[in-house]
């Protein structure tokens, strides 16, 4: 009787197989694909620390030197630029951007 039952259903267990390995293979590429952008947002994390250290750099470099240029330098592969801009003559305001790879980081500072 069992027999009968499964000869009429010749093709039901190959459609069972196919979604027992689609299903799993589709899991196993969304958890890959996740895990994926997570490392791209931690290496881009560490880009942006980089970009805001060279922006600091920018920062110490014109409080230092207290000079009222522009500067634009580079320390160890990371760009730096300051720019002053004036909001009253008794403030003196500048900003510097941090640059490493293709992210940028800027610091605004008045005094």
């Amino acid at each position: 009787m069992l027999k009968e039952k499964f000869k009429n259903n010749k093709g039901s267990v190959l459609v069972i197989a196919l979604f027992a390995t689609v299903i799993p293979l589709t899991i196993a590429i969304l958890m890959t694909s996740l895990v994926f952008s997570e490392l791209k947002i931690f290496r881009d994390l560490g880009f942006s620390n980089k970009a805001f250290y060279g922006a600091f750099t920018g920062v110490e470099h014109k409080l230092y030197n207290n000079d009222n240029s522009n500067i634009s330098s580079r320390i160890d592969s990371v760009d730096y630029e300051v720019r002053d801009y004036e909001v009253s003559e008794s403030i003196g305001n500048f900003i510097s951007t941090g640059k490493f790879k293709d992210v940028r980081r800027a610091i605004e500072v008045s005094f």
